[in-house]
């Protein structure tokens, strides 16, 4: 496990570059999230490298009321990235009574949203930004989950700018359209066809929405509700009970259905987040110590993310390496009429351990068209 293999010094290299001050503090902590698997103070002082995790306690709180992590989690947005990803997921707080920002979640259940922005990275998305907020957060402060996600994009606006923003179906309604059309931002968001809603064309017409199994459908410059322009892409897969339809501000329509399709890394993070550092377990009473919470898991999770990727290439390089030399001594064999079968029965070049090693695409179709 990654965990155990990195020290908080391996991780002050990177840390240096997002926080202005306390790298070495900072890498303790994070390495404490990581190394306990939870974003719960408790675990987090156990965990962290120091004297004892009394004193590990006493700084992480003097850290928490001095540093505020939010801003060096934006720093990890990547200026090259092709998209944003953002959505919302459920944070499960059954025992969290009083606690200030947990509501009622569907079915009734108690806990709250986390609202997730991030570029995407691999297989998975490197978060830059999120916040909490709930059913109480929601009654209390006179609002709307719509309101919610409109203050999220004001904060990251100057951040995001023409870059493509994708969001699944819960987005999907008219005031979020407007927000970012008025703002000029291009979007690609999941049609909500359960919702009913209808579609014009320039005279007024209805739009329909056909489309047979199989086929892909284009429809441009169409009018939501009649007032609000989008362009429409719908294709309808192998598979697939009902098709799938984006909207989108993008010239192409169809590339906003290839973006859209990479949306589903950012689930894959809400996964990770969930079973491997189990932000399920974050304790805080107050709103804005939790985001600061979330915020730090982000970063931690971010990291090593990061850092294991590095070490996977490395580590598949070397493979690669290693592969190409035995079957160039495979080949020397059999030139001079040596039994090289022998050889790739016994050690099966690693076939199947390379071909499904992430940053390896292709190699053991490699070496077959070689042989």
């Amino acid at each position: 496990m990654l965990k155990n293999r990195v020290r908080p010094a391996d991780l002050v290299p990177f840390v240096q570059q997002i926080f202005a001050e306390g790298a070495n503090l900072v890498s303790r902590v994070l390495h404490g999230i990581l190394k306990a698997g939870s974003p719960r103070l408790s675990d987090i002082s156990h965990a962290m490298e120091g004297t004892s995790p009394n004193a590990n306690n006493k700084a992480l709180n003097r850290f928490l009321n001095t540093v505020d992590p939010c801003m060096p989690l934006m720093r990890l947005f990547d200026e090259d990235a092709p998209f944003v990803v953002g959505d919302v997921t459920e944070i499960e707080r059954p025992h969290a009574k009083r606690t200030e920002y947990v509501g009622r979640l569907k079915d009734n259940r108690r806990g709250y949203w986390m609202l997730m922005l991030g570029t995407p990275r691999g297989g998975r998305v490197i978060p830059f930004y999120a916040t909490v907020y709930s059913s109480k957060t929601i009654h209390s402060e006179c609002v709307s989950r719509n309101t919610e996600h409109i203050r999220a994009l004001e904060k990251v606006w100057k951040l995001i700018e023409d870059v493509p923003l994708v969001f699944d179906r819960e987005f999907s309604y008219e005031g979020f359209l407007e927000q970012l059309r008025a703002k000029k931002q291009p979007f690609v968001i999941r049609l909500n066809t359960g919702s009913g809603v209808k579609f014009t064309d320039k005279s007024g017409n209805p739009a329909q929405l056909n489309i047979s199994r199989g086929k892909v459908c284009v429809l441009k410059n169409v009018y939501y509700k009649g007032r609000i322009p989008v362009h429409l892409a719908g294709v309808w897969e192998a598979g697939c009970s009902q098709p799938l339809w984006v909207m989108t501000s993008l010239e192409d329509p169809q590339k906003g259905l290839e973006i859209y399709r990479g949306r589903m890394t950012i689930e894959e993070s809400f996964k990770d987040l969930k079973s491997l550092l189990r932000l399920s377990k974050l304790m805080n009473r107050r709103r804005d110590r939790a985001e600061t919470m979330i915020a730090l898991t982000l970063i931690a999770y971010s990291l090593a993310y990061i850092i294991g990727e590095a070490a996977r290439e490395e580590v598949c390089s070397k493979k690669t390496v290693e592969l190409f030399s035995a079957f160039c001594a495979a080949q020397t064999q059999l030139a001079i009429g040596t039994n090289a079968v022998a050889l790739n029965k016994e050690e099966g070049f690693h076939q199947v351990e390379i071909s499904h090693m992430p940053g390896c695409p292709n190699l053991r179709r490699e070496v077959s068209t070689r042989a």
